[in-house]
């Protein structure tokens, strides 16, 4: 990454030298569009019109000074600085150079990874005839070596660095400088040149103007190789990362870096022929957003789905699902099975009464409660309808089932049961499927579900003592950037999240998250709109930093104590620093009384390479594996802390 970033600037520097030295010889070129020579399999795309002064910006901006202190950046850092070098020494030419049109876009280039094609729109110094060659010649006298080719009707040079043993290829169509550490997507801009694809999409055309202009710069996602992209990051591929890929087809957003946090905002269009929730929420118009003023400060993560009309959208939906026989039939025979056990009409009994607003919330573990606390706040149209609707089904339920309905009351709130398994799948699909047989309570004017009473008395609580999201300083701060009224909107309370992703990932990923939280925390509190508009959605997305680097005075003493509880809790319970045998390619970890709890051979650069062996707390075994060069290969096996089988995963091993 080091290299490639100081390569690409010091290129540009010498272009920008060129320039002005040879511009009394400019001659009338072929003027092309930078986006026409990217390929159609770009899984996103960078756009810079002034990469110098949004660089300046970026690395002045607290939120990246932190990020280049963190270990996984080092690398990134370093590059930082000699970028920084470079810009200060040379500003007189970056003064003049700096407004150059830059494009970089990422390529899927094997299974388990990707490279950069970068392209610099050198406008006028593009004329001069013998530009190529100034730039092998400059390569040439920094000790690097020269090879060229020739693909299609253009020669590709072919630069390589001695000492990393890295080749970098570039080459010039008309005006524009393209270059890459892949050789394959050089001749792939080339043959792109000759039939160009973004340029022709409609689609794409459509975000591309729509994208503001404002901001450091602009990223455009093409969602057909998303899916793709995460598979460098995943396996097997996490369902939200495939349903992006299957239901959007581009997004395009500006994103604005500030002292105390970033914007993202921007547009994004759906795939016209698959039939989704959000299609149908585009044609229905969005709903308020109101279940702050309901719902508990204490919440990790709360997404809520916002509807003109309820009842339409769901005829919408129902509409399109047709289009899929296989899913409408299935849906269909849940939907009527319902209604028979029951003996009720879904549409007038439930539907007829559910307001502009649904909202999922995951709560912050808490002693009352078990980690998996799940709650849904259905906004009513009606508040007196929806109770009597309710005990209607509730008396059919008396009737129907073996089970004993509880009822109660807590603090004037009655709380009842609805034991209705797969009711929730079918008005709200797989997301809200967790309330199979749940507890419900009414809260102003929201009907409340929950799988346990006690989250409910919970709920209850902070409500009646005035400890909502509504009176929550972060949230209502974080919230007055985004729109009253949406399709979906998303908060994360980033510090009580990560506890509870244990479940949804793998040991190791959950392992590096939760090592690296610190990192993850600074950015505390995050929130996400889409916003229907017309044919597309507008995006907008904020995330809060709070800076670790900061302590004032008022809060030296908390962070001192803070840190005290961290030392005396680590001396206790945790690893201390990895040992590491470069002699035998091993590196151990050990707890502060000399408990083994993981050991890796690792090859000459430090990466896991060879045997992986974790163990719990109590000794017993917990994963093993193997690593090939920093990633996990063939079978992986997990046990519990008794020692006993759990699962194995096998790796791809492409």
């Amino acid at each position: 990454m080091k290299r490639k970033i100081i390569v690409a600037i010091l290129l540009l520097i010498t272009l920008a030298i060129g320039y002005l030295a040879y511009i009394k010889f400019f001659k009338e070129s072929v003027n092309v569009n930078s986006l026409n020579i990217i390929p159609s399999d770009a899984i996103f795309i960078i756009e810079s019109k002034e990469p110098i002064k949004a660089w300046k910006n970026i690395s002045k901006s607290p939120i990246w000074n932190y990020l280049i202190g963190h270990p996984t950046f080092k690398e990134i850092g370093e590059s930082a600085k000699s970028i920084d070098s470079l810009v200060v020494n040379n500003s007189q030419i970056f003064e003049y150079f700096g407004a150059r049109e830059v494009y970089i876009s990422a390529h899927k280039t094997k299974p388990k990874d990707y490279d950069f094609l970068y392209i610099v729109d050198l406008e006028g110094a593009a004329k001069i005839d013998f530009l190529q060659p100034i730039l092998d010649q400059v390569f040439s006298l920094s000790g690097w070596l020269k090879n060229s080719h020739q693909h299609s009707k253009n020669i590709v040079s072919d630069m390589l660095d001695k000492e990393t043993g890295e080749v970098l290829h570039y080459t010039l169509i008309g005006n524009q400088l393209v270059l890459s550490y892949t050789q394959k997507l050089v001749e792939n801009a080339i043959e792109t040149s000759e039939n160009p694809v973004w340029m022709n999409n409609e689609k794409f055309k459509n975000i591309l103007d729509r994208t503001p202009e404002s901001g450091l710069f602009k990223l455009f996602i093409n969602s057909n190789y998303f899916d793709d992209w995460m598979r460098c990051y995943q396996e097997p591929l996490d369902p939200f990362s495939k349903d992006i890929s299957d239901i959007t087809r581009f997004i395009g957003s500006t994103f604005k870096i500030e002292d105390d946090g970033f914007v993202i905002n921007g547009y994004m269009n759906i795939n016209d022929s698959l039939n989704s929730y959000l299609k149908a929420m585009l044609s229905n118009g969005t709903g308020s957003i109101q279940a702050a003023k309901v719902i508990s400060s204490d919440v990790s993560m709360y997404t809520s789905l916002g509807f003109n009309n309820f009842l339409k959208f769901y005829d919408d939906f129902e509409l399109m699902m047709k289009a899929d026989s296989a899913k409408y039939i299935a849906f269909q025979k849940n939907y009527k099975l319902v209604e028979k056990l029951l003996k009720i009409d879904i549409r007038d009994h439930l539907l007829s009464w559910i307001g502009d607003e649904v909202a999922y919330v995951m709560l912050q573990p808490h002693d009352s409660v078990s980690v998996k606390d799940y709650a849904m706040f259905i906004k009513t149209r009606d508040l007196e309808l929806c109770k009597s609707k309710l005990k209607y089904i509730q008396k059919k339920l008396k009737r129907r089932t073996p089970f004993k309905i509880r009822q109660q009351e807590y603090k004037e709130y009655q709380i009842s049961g609805l034991v209705t398994k797969g009711l929730f799948d079918i008005l709200f699909g797989k997301l809200f499927g967790k309330f199979e047989k749940p507890y419900y309570t009414f809260i102003d004017d929201y009907i409340v579900f929950s799988n346990q009473e006690l989250t409910l008395h919970k709920l209850i609580d902070d409500f009646e003592d005035k400890k909502t999201l509504e009176e929550f300083e972060p949230y209502t701060k974080l919230s007055k950037q985004f729109s009253k009224d949406a399709n979906v909107y998303t908060y994360i309370n980033t510090h009580s999240l990560i506890p509870l992703t244990r479940e949804n990932v793998s040991p190791a990923s959950f392992q590096s998250l939760n090592n690296n939280k610190v990192f993850f925390e600074a950015f505390d509190y995050n929130a996400f709109q889409l916003k229907g508009l017309g044919n597309y959605f507008e995006i907008t997305m904020n995330s809060h930093f709070n800076n670790p680097n900061n302590s004032d005075t008022t809060n030296k003493d908390e962070t001192i104590s803070q840190l005290a509880t961290a030392i005396d809790s680590l001396a206790q319970t945790d690893s201390i620093l990895p040992e590491v045998d470069i002699e035998n390619h091993m590196e151990k970890s050990y707890t502060a009384d000399k408990k083994l709890i993981y050991s890796k051979e690792i090859d000459d650069d430090k990466l896991a390479h060879g045997k992986f062996i974790e163990y719990w707390p109590n000794g017993e075994l917990k994963t093993k594996g193997q690593y090939e060069h920093g990633e996990k290969k063939g079978i992986w096996k997990y046990y519990d802390e008794q020692g006993k089988f759990l699962k194995k995963e096998e790796m791809d091993n492409l």
